[in-house]
Protein backbone atom coordinates (compact mmCIF):
# COMPACT_ATOMS: atom_id res chain seq x y z
CA UNK A 1 0.00 0.00 0.00
CA UNK A 2 2.84 2.36 0.52
CA UNK A 3 3.29 2.24 -3.11
CA UNK A 4 -0.21 3.20 -3.86
CA UNK A 5 -0.04 6.21 -1.21
CA UNK A 6 3.35 7.10 -2.83
CA UNK A 7 1.60 7.82 -5.75
CA UNK A 8 -1.25 9.67 -4.44
CA UNK A 9 1.04 11.54 -1.99
CA UNK A 10 2.85 12.75 -5.61
CA UNK A 11 0.02 13.48 -7.30
CA UNK A 12 -1.16 16.01 -4.43
CA UNK A 13 2.68 17.51 -4.37
CA UNK A 14 1.84 18.71 -7.79
CA UNK A 15 -1.27 20.13 -7.20
CA UNK A 16 0.41 21.97 -4.49
CA UNK A 17 3.07 23.19 -6.18
CA UNK A 18 0.68 25.44 -7.92
CA UNK A 19 1.58 26.61 -11.70
CA UNK A 20 3.65 29.37 -13.17
CA UNK A 21 6.87 31.59 -11.93
CA UNK A 22 4.59 34.57 -10.39
CA UNK A 23 4.88 35.77 -6.86
CA UNK A 24 5.34 39.20 -5.66
CA UNK A 25 6.99 41.50 -3.48
CA UNK A 26 10.52 42.37 -2.21
CA UNK A 27 13.15 40.00 -0.66
CA UNK A 28 13.54 41.35 2.75
CA UNK A 29 16.07 44.61 2.85
CA UNK A 30 15.55 47.39 3.59
CA UNK A 31 12.56 48.51 5.85
CA UNK A 32 10.27 45.49 4.57
CA UNK A 33 8.93 44.05 7.87
CA UNK A 34 9.81 40.54 8.19
CA UNK A 35 5.92 39.61 7.89
CA UNK A 36 5.30 40.92 4.62
CA UNK A 37 8.76 38.82 3.57
CA UNK A 38 7.54 35.65 4.34
CA UNK A 39 4.34 36.96 2.55
CA UNK A 40 6.29 36.95 -0.05
CA UNK A 41 8.33 33.80 -0.03
CA UNK A 42 5.09 32.12 -0.13
CA UNK A 43 3.82 33.64 -3.07
CA UNK A 44 6.99 32.78 -5.05
CA UNK A 45 6.65 29.25 -3.68
CA UNK A 46 2.98 28.75 -4.52
CA UNK A 47 4.19 30.07 -8.12
CA UNK A 48 7.09 27.41 -8.62
CA UNK A 49 9.85 30.18 -8.16
CA UNK A 50 11.57 27.83 -5.93
CA UNK A 51 14.83 30.34 -6.38
CA UNK A 52 13.53 33.48 -5.20
CA UNK A 53 11.14 31.76 -2.56
CA UNK A 54 14.48 30.27 -1.21
CA UNK A 55 16.72 33.44 -1.06
CA UNK A 56 13.56 35.29 0.26
CA UNK A 57 12.99 32.97 3.46
CA UNK A 58 16.98 32.97 4.18
CA UNK A 59 16.24 36.72 4.06
CA UNK A 60 13.59 36.07 7.14
CA UNK A 61 15.88 33.88 9.07
CA UNK A 62 18.83 36.25 8.90
CA UNK A 63 16.75 39.06 9.77
CA UNK A 64 17.39 40.05 13.49
CA UNK A 65 13.71 41.53 13.67
CA UNK A 66 11.87 38.18 12.45
CA UNK A 67 9.58 36.99 15.12
CA UNK A 68 9.75 33.21 16.08
CA UNK A 69 6.72 32.75 14.02
CA UNK A 70 8.04 34.17 10.98
CA UNK A 71 11.09 31.80 11.09
CA UNK A 72 8.94 29.21 11.91
CA UNK A 73 6.83 30.34 8.65
CA UNK A 74 10.19 30.49 6.47
CA UNK A 75 11.88 27.72 7.39
CA UNK A 76 8.57 25.22 6.75
CA UNK A 77 8.50 27.26 3.20
CA UNK A 78 12.27 25.98 2.98
CA UNK A 79 10.58 22.56 3.86
CA UNK A 80 8.18 22.37 1.16
CA UNK A 81 10.50 23.87 -1.43
CA UNK A 82 12.77 20.41 -0.40
CA UNK A 83 9.31 18.49 -1.39
CA UNK A 84 8.47 19.83 -3.99
CA UNK A 85 12.09 19.85 -6.03
CA UNK A 86 12.80 16.27 -4.27
CA UNK A 87 9.42 14.71 -3.72
CA UNK A 88 8.21 12.75 -0.71
CA UNK A 89 9.78 9.70 -1.20
CA UNK A 90 13.43 11.19 -1.43
CA UNK A 91 13.25 14.25 1.52
CA UNK A 92 16.11 13.57 3.81
CA UNK A 93 16.34 14.17 8.11
CA UNK A 94 17.34 17.66 7.10
CA UNK A 95 14.21 18.47 5.86
CA UNK A 96 12.38 16.52 8.45
CA UNK A 97 14.30 18.78 10.79
CA UNK A 98 13.38 21.81 8.86
CA UNK A 99 9.73 21.21 10.05
CA UNK A 100 9.99 19.85 13.59
CA UNK A 101 11.74 22.74 13.95
CA UNK A 102 9.56 25.42 12.82
CA UNK A 103 7.29 23.62 15.01
CA UNK A 104 9.34 24.50 17.97
CA UNK A 105 8.70 27.88 16.97
CA UNK A 106 5.52 28.35 16.43
CA UNK A 107 3.36 25.13 17.53
CA UNK A 108 0.43 26.48 15.29
CA UNK A 109 2.36 26.44 12.04
CA UNK A 110 -0.11 24.57 9.44
CA UNK A 111 2.50 24.38 7.01
CA UNK A 112 5.02 22.54 8.92
CA UNK A 113 2.71 20.01 9.94
CA UNK A 114 1.25 19.17 6.69
CA UNK A 115 4.52 18.52 5.40
CA UNK A 116 5.66 16.11 7.69
CA UNK A 117 2.26 14.76 7.39
CA UNK A 118 3.15 13.92 4.00
CA UNK A 119 6.35 12.52 4.77
CA UNK A 120 5.09 10.38 7.21
CA UNK A 121 2.56 9.01 4.83
CA UNK A 122 4.82 7.35 3.18
CA UNK A 123 6.91 5.61 6.44
CA UNK A 124 6.31 3.48 8.92
CA UNK A 125 4.44 4.39 12.53
CA UNK A 126 1.56 6.42 12.49
CA UNK A 127 2.88 10.50 13.29
CA UNK A 128 0.91 11.44 10.30
CA UNK A 129 -2.24 10.99 12.25
CA UNK A 130 -1.23 13.38 15.04
CA UNK A 131 0.51 16.25 12.40
CA UNK A 132 -2.72 16.32 10.82
CA UNK A 133 -5.17 15.90 13.93
CA UNK A 134 -2.62 18.55 15.37
CA UNK A 135 -3.73 21.02 11.89
CA UNK A 136 -7.36 20.64 13.41
CA UNK A 137 -8.96 18.19 10.55
CA UNK A 138 -9.92 15.51 12.82
CA UNK A 139 -13.24 17.82 12.95
CA UNK A 140 -14.80 16.96 9.18
CA UNK A 141 -17.06 20.36 9.43
CA UNK A 142 -13.43 21.97 9.99
CA UNK A 143 -12.42 24.09 7.42
CA UNK A 144 -8.67 23.89 6.81
CA UNK A 145 -6.39 27.50 5.42
CA UNK A 146 -3.18 28.03 5.42
CA UNK A 147 -0.20 29.45 3.19
CA UNK A 148 0.14 26.57 1.37
CA UNK A 149 -1.58 26.02 -2.24
CA UNK A 150 -3.48 23.04 -0.45
CA UNK A 151 -7.82 23.33 -0.36
CA UNK A 152 -9.91 22.49 2.26
CA UNK A 153 -11.05 19.27 0.78
CA UNK A 154 -7.61 18.48 -0.13
CA UNK A 155 -6.70 18.60 3.05
CA UNK A 156 -9.36 16.49 4.57
CA UNK A 157 -8.35 14.12 1.86
CA UNK A 158 -4.87 13.87 3.59
CA UNK A 159 -6.83 13.32 7.46
CA UNK A 160 -8.78 10.38 5.09
CA UNK A 161 -5.28 8.48 3.78
CA UNK A 162 -3.89 8.98 7.30
CA UNK A 163 -6.47 7.54 9.02
CA UNK A 164 -7.06 4.38 6.41
CA UNK A 165 -3.11 4.18 6.79
CA UNK A 166 -3.60 3.44 10.56
CA UNK A 167 -6.74 1.06 9.98
CA UNK A 168 -9.25 3.98 11.24
CA UNK A 169 -12.01 3.06 8.82
CA UNK A 170 -14.90 4.67 10.47
CA UNK A 171 -13.34 7.94 10.51
CA UNK A 172 -11.59 7.57 7.00
CA UNK A 173 -14.77 7.47 5.32
CA UNK A 174 -16.31 10.27 6.60
CA UNK A 175 -13.02 12.03 5.90
CA UNK A 176 -13.14 11.64 2.30
CA UNK A 177 -16.85 11.54 1.97
CA UNK A 178 -16.20 15.26 3.05
CA UNK A 179 -13.70 15.81 0.64
CA UNK A 180 -15.77 14.32 -2.09
CA UNK A 181 -18.99 16.31 -1.37
CA UNK A 182 -17.25 19.61 -1.46
CA UNK A 183 -15.11 19.07 -4.18
CA UNK A 184 -15.36 15.43 -5.82
CA UNK A 185 -16.61 16.75 -9.20
CA UNK A 186 -13.93 19.36 -9.77
CA UNK A 187 -11.02 18.36 -8.42
CA UNK A 188 -8.76 15.43 -9.72
CA UNK A 189 -6.94 14.64 -6.79
CA UNK A 190 -9.95 14.58 -4.38
CA UNK A 191 -11.09 12.02 -7.43
CA UNK A 192 -7.96 9.51 -7.09
CA UNK A 193 -8.06 9.28 -3.45
CA UNK A 194 -11.27 8.48 -3.30
CA UNK A 195 -11.10 6.03 -6.31
CA UNK A 196 -8.21 4.77 -4.60
CA UNK A 197 -9.50 4.14 -1.30
CA UNK A 198 -12.44 2.44 -2.99
CA UNK A 199 -9.95 0.16 -4.82
CA UNK A 200 -8.11 -0.51 -1.30
CA UNK A 201 -11.43 -1.68 0.21
CA UNK A 202 -12.67 1.48 2.18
Amino acid sequence: MKAILLLIIGAALFVISGCGGGGGGGGGGGTTPPANTVTSGWSYLNGANYSSATSTFNAVLQNQESTAADKASARSGLGWIDLREDGVSLVTDETIAKFTTALTEDAANKEAMIGLAMIYLTRTGNQEVGYLESAGLSDVNYVFSSKLSLSNAEAHSLMALAYFENGQTVPAQAQIDKANALEGGANKTIQQVYNSLDKLGL
